[in-house]
């Protein structure tokens, strides 16, 4: 019925221990071992690593049993649930620190137990499997090449990656917790002032994510990086809003290499602009060798040429034009 989840019990009472061991058995469950003091509970977790404590909260040692389920869960990830057979308030105050998965008061049914058991393994396994999917994203986002600076609801700071540190000068640890505002400077490339953060109401009722390009960065120490940003609202479950992501994007070099393309541009077509060729089909009369331009106008070669080019003309003879000259003479 109950798996085989392992669970490692801790209670002082020998005979309610072994009373619980059976009812767990009967659920299906393996029983790693029975521990009367905190201690060694701490101890028998951290070398066999049960899937689940539970613990007697009142226990005949220095050490209770609200403290060992801290550092239980603190050191090995381990749910536990709580026995007790004391159920006051300022009890149920101490147990909630330690986090627990349950909490159960003596005497409890199976059915109880059982319950109990089993969303907390679930829980647990959900809880596990979000932190797994947090660090892969926080991973993910720490060494991606464009910088990315995350906010709560009132708009602090509680993620910023190193490609971000760079960016805007601040460190993790001192922009931990800030405003944006006060980390991110930037200003408009055209008009020079200062793009100001909205505020979290103010952002979410009026901000449509989309790229900002033509802006520069103003780091902490005085630099300046051109750069495109993508702002945009975190959202949960139905809607609600978590905060804020920042995507910036370092355009520097892309900027560089557009502005060197244009000038390339503007250069050859100003070049271009200064060569008129010579093309297509010319009438040439064979005996005069006059050229007849496109107003029916005949003209000389050079003048023609001089006209649709920006050749000029320098003369002398030809062999052959000097040697028949001198045979003349």
């Amino acid at each position: 019925m109950g798996g085989n989840a392992s669970i490692i019990i801790v209670e002082d009472e020998i005979i309610v221990a072994r009373n619980i061991e059976e009812r767990l058995k009967d659920l299906g469950y393996k029983i790693m071992g029975i521990v009367s003091t905190a201690e060694d509970a701490i101890k028998q977790a951290a070398l066999l690593k049960p899937d689940l404590v539970l613990m007697d909260i009142r226990l005949h040692d220095r050490m209770n049993g609200i403290d060992a389920a801290k550092k239980i869960y603190l050191e090995n990830d381990i749910p536990v649930i709580f026995l007790t057979a004391y159920a006051d308030d300022d009890t149920l105050e101490k147990a909630k620190d330690a986090e627990p998965y349950g909490y159960l008061v003596k005497p409890f049914e199976t059915k109880e137990l059982y319950t109990t058991i089993e969303i907390s393994l679930r829980k647990h396994k959900k809880s596990k499997a979000l932190t797994q999917r947090n660090d892969w994203l926080v991973n993910v986002l720490s060494n991606i090449g464009n910088g990315v600076i995350v906010t709560d609801t009132d708009g602090n700071i509680n993620f910023i990656n190193q490609t971000a540190e760079v960016m805007t000068g601040w460190k993790a640890s001192e922009a931990f917790g800030k405003k944006l505002k006060d980390v991110l400077k930037i200003i408009d490339s055209v008009s020079r002032k200062i793009i100001e953060i909205p505020a979290q109401k103010s952002f979410a009722e009026r901000y449509i994510p989309h790229m900002i390009s033509n802006t520069t960065l103003l780091s902490r120490n005085g630099d300046h990086t051109l750069i495109d940003y993508h702002a945009s609202l975190i959202r949960g479950e139905e809607g609600s809003i978590l905060g804020q992501i920042w995507v910036i994007y370092d355009t520097t070099s892309t900027k560089l290499i557009e502005e060197q393309r244009e000038k390339l541009i503007k250069h050859l077509q100003e070049a271009l602009s200064k060569i008129r060729a010579l093309s297509g089909l010319i009438p040439i009369c064979s005996t005069c060798k006059k050229i007849r331009n496109k107003q029916g106008e005949w003209s000389n070669l050079e003048e023609y040429i001089q006209e649709h080019s920006e050749a000029d003309f320098s003369y002398c003879l030809c062999p052959e034009c000097v040697e028949d000259l001198e045979s003349k003479d």
